[in-house]
């Protein structure tokens, strides 16, 4: 009878996770349609507009720092519900904030927000023992990024002030709120970690190769949603739209490929081809799109590209978890740290080889890293 009742409230506490995710992808897009008419707005120049971006990962980065003992004072209920204010309320200030401090302002709280949800979203998912939760999540994330983008270009193209899509980002953050509240599965309190036992695991081979799949399934996803567009109409000719068309896909197909991967990795064998399989499926989709330039294979190239960033994301999030046993929350927060170290210094650097002429080699530099997580991860040593 008690597990009977208990299954509603699974449900909605899963819907809570799953729009802390869409919440952190609207946030990561809104900058992008917003950057040209903001930095008008404001009289700013574009690469002052694109600190809104930076500053939202630096901190993520930063809360990601402090994140574990953060949400073993809160608590994991309180540390997601506290996400979703903090994400709510950065859309709000940028989005009402009559200077460009104002907004760089709002995007630390947002940022503070996703931080939180990072770390509290996958230890709920864990505590609710569902692998397609975690799918689901990260599907979510896919899906408000795209969703974010697409929206923001409609009202650009309608006219519409900029400010709107920062509300509704807002709005997105705040809607997860009412999900969490009440009853919430039992999370085990988190263990101790040294900085012995911290050490250890941060010499081990198993733990680089595992980051090495985490900022594989978060960072280069980042990386290339970032420059897609500016790539295909600069290396292939394509119009913005059909640019835009081919950067919907990418999140469209990551947006299925995460859940239906993380239901079907269920035995060893194929979670060992997910895990490996899968950055080298991207690493072959980022090579087409550096030494071919139709639109047929740009559109394979896509496909491949973003199944290959899904295949592996529940199972890179189960592992992680699992480095500090007994402290799945340092696991996530230690993890982190590259995913934001690629997000904040990757991204310029592909943009900057991408303004001098090598975007192709930039592609093809992309293509070995995901190659090199793929192997790196071909092992059957359980994790």
């Amino acid at each position: 009878m008690a597990d009977a009742a208990a299954q509603p409230r699974i449900g909605r506490v899963g819907i809570g996770v799953i729009l802390l995710g869409s919440s952190f992808g609207y946030a990561a897009g809104v900058v992008g349609p917003a950057a040209a008419p903001l930095s008008r707005d404001f009289d700013v120049s574009l690469s002052a507009a694109g600190l809104l971006t930076s500053v939202y990962f630096i901190a993520i980065a930063v809360l990601a720092l402090v994140g574990a003992l953060v949400e073993e004072r809160l608590g994991i209920a309180w540390s997601a519900r506290l996400a979703a204010l903090l994400m709510g309320l950065g859309g709000v200030v940028a989005a009402v904030s009559p200077w460009f401090g104002g907004v760089l302002t709002g995007r630390v709280f947002a940022g503070l927000g996703t931080g939180l949800a990072l770390i509290a979203s996958p230890v709920i998912a864990g505590a609710l023992k569902s692998v397609l939760l975690l799918g689901m999540y990260g599907g979510g994330i896919t899906f408000g990024l795209a969703t974010s983008l697409f929206v923001g270009g409609e009202l650009q193209d309608a006219g519409v002030d900029w400010r709107v899509n920062f509300g509704i980002s807002a709005a997105v953050g705040l809607a997860a709120l009412p999900f969490l509240l009440g009853w919430f599965p039992e999370v085990p309190h988190m263990k101790h970690v040294g900085l012995g036992g911290l050490g250890k695991t941060l010499k081990s081979w198993r733990f680089w190769r595992l980051d090495l799949l985490f900022i594989f399934i978060n960072g280069i996803p980042i990386v290339v949603g970032a420059w897609l567009l500016h790539y295909l109409t600069i290396h292939h000719g394509l119009g913005a739209g059909a640019a835009g068309a081919f950067g919907f896909l990418l999140f469209g197909v990551q947006t299925v490929a995460r859940p239906v991967c993380g239901k079907i990795a269920t035995t060893p064998p194929v979670r060992l081809l997910l895990a490996s399989a899968g950055p080298v499926l991207a690493a072959v989709g980022l090579l087409l799109l550096a030494i071919d330039r139709s639109s047929v294979i740009a559109a394979l190239a896509v496909i491949l590209i973003a199944i290959g960033f899904g295949a592996p994301y529940a199972i890179a999030y189960e592992r992680v978890q699992d480095l500090f046993p007994g402290n799945p929350e340092l696991g996530l927060a230690t993890a982190l740290q590259g995913v934001n170290l690629t997000a904040i210094v990757v991204v310029p650097l592909i943009g900057a080889a991408l303004e001098h002429g090598y975007g192709r080699e930039a592609f093809v530099g992309l293509a070995a890293y995901c190659a090199a997580a793929g192997l790196a991860n071909f092992t059957r040593r359980a994790d």
